[in-house]
C-alpha cells in the first residue's frame, strides 16, 4: 500500500477542514461535515480501548493505513482531539475516546456510509442517463432561481415566518447524522409556494422526476457536497424577507453550484463502459527456460 508521507506537520488541507477558525462572515458559506482521514482513524483505533492508547501504537496504526507520520504530529493529533473534548489522557498509558468523540466518530461512520451510498448510486446508474444529470441540474438552477426571486417579491408575512422557523429548525438538526436533511427539502417547497407560480412548481417536480436517482441525491446534497446546506438556505430566508428577489435569485444559484461540482467530481471518478473498455491488460514478459532471473 503507498504511504501518505507526512513530516513533521499535519498537511494544511486536513488543518482547514477540521478546525473551526473564527471567520469575519458568522455564517460560513460550506462548513466541513467530515474530519481529516488521520483524525478519523485515530478515532477508530481509540475505540473500545479502554485501557488507552499510546501514541506509538497510534502511530503504527496510521502508517499500516497509508499514512506515515511523525511522532510529533501524533502528538499534534492528540492534543487538537483533546482540544475539542473528543479524546482524554488516562495516566500514562494513552488515550482514550469520550462521550463526545464516541458520537462524533459515530457520525464520521454514518457519513462514510452515504459516501459510499451515493457512488455506488451513480455508478448504478446507465452512462447515458448519468450524461443526463448536468443538463437537468443546470435547468433546475434556472427554474429553481426563478422561483426564489418570485418568492422575494411575493412572499407574505406568514409564509416568511414559515421560512425563518424551517431553516432554524435545520440548524438545530446540524449535530444529527442527516444534518437536517428534512428541513432543507421542506424549505424548498415553502419557496415554491410562495413564489405563486405552479407552472414553475409542475416543471420542477418534471425534471426531478425524469432522474430518480439525481433526487435522491439532491435529498442527500449535504452527503454528496461534504457541506451543509443551512448557510445557503439562511442567505436565501434573508433575501427573501428583506424582499431582495436579486440577492435570492443569486443565493440559489450559489447554492445550485455547490451541488453541480460534486455531482461533476463524483462522476468524474465513475469510469464508463468505454473507459473499461480500454483499459488493457499488461503482457507478461516471455521468458526462455532455463534463463536466470536477474533480482
Amino acid at each position: 500500500m503507498a504511504h501518505q508521507t507526512v513530516n513533521g506537520n499535519l498537511p494544511q488541507l486536513e488543518t482547514q477542514s477540521y478546525h473551526r477558525r473564527p471567520r469575519r462572515d458568522p455564517h460560513p458559506i460550506t462548513p466541513r461535515v467530515t474530519v481529516p482521514p488521520s483524525f478519523a482513524l485515530v478515532l477508530e483505533r481509540l475505540d473500545g480501548a479502554a485501557d488507552g492508547v499510546g501514541s506509538g501504537t497510534l502511530q503504527l496504526y496510521l502508517r499500516d493505513h497509508g499514512i506515515s507520520a511523525s511522532q510529533p504530529t501524533v502528538g499534534r493529533i492528540l492534543r487538537e482531539l483533546d482540544h475539542d473534548g473528543l479524546t482524554v489522557k488516562v495516566s500514562n498509558r494513552g488515550r482514550v475516546l469520550t462521550e463526545k468523540g464516541h458520537r462524533r466518530l459515530e457520525l464520521v461512520r454514518f457519513e462514510n456510509t452515504r459516501h459510499q451510498w451515493a457512488e455506488e448510486l451513480l455508478r448504478s446508474v446507465d452512462p447515458p442517463s448519468r450524461a443526463d444529470f448536468l443538463p437537468i441540474l443546470e435547468a433546475l438552477g434556472l427554474i429553481e432561481g426563478e422561483i426564489a426571486r418570485l418568492a422575494a417579491e411575493r412572499a407574505t408575512d406568514e409564509q416568511i415566518k414559515e421560512m425563518q422557523a424551517v431553516v432554524e429548525g435545520q440548524r438545530g438538526n446540524l449535530e444529527n447524522p442527516m444534518r437536517g436533511a428534512q428541513q432543507g427539502t421542506d424549505f424548498h417547497h415553502l419557496l415554491g409556494n410562495a413564489c405563486g407560480n405552479r407552472f414553475l412548481q409542475l416543471a420542477k417536480r418534471i425534471l426531478w422526476d425524469v432522474n430518480r436517482p439525481l433526487q435522491d441525491l439532491w435529498y442527500e446534497a449535504n452527503i454528496v457536497t461534504g457541506t451543509s446546506s443551512y448557510p445557503a438556505h439562511l442567505r436565501l430566508a434573508k433575501a427573501v424577507a428583506a424582499h431582495d428577489p436579486r440577492a435570492a435569485q443569486r443565493a440559489m444559484r450559489d447554492h445550485f453550484a455547490v451541488f453541480v461540482r460534486a455531482v461533476e467530481k463524483h462522476l468524474q471518478r465513475i469510469p464508463t463502459k468505454e473507459d473499461a473498455s480500454t483499459v488493457k491488460t499488461p503482457r507478461r514478459p516471455h521468458r526462455t527456460v532455463g534463463a536466470r532471473r536477474t533480482l
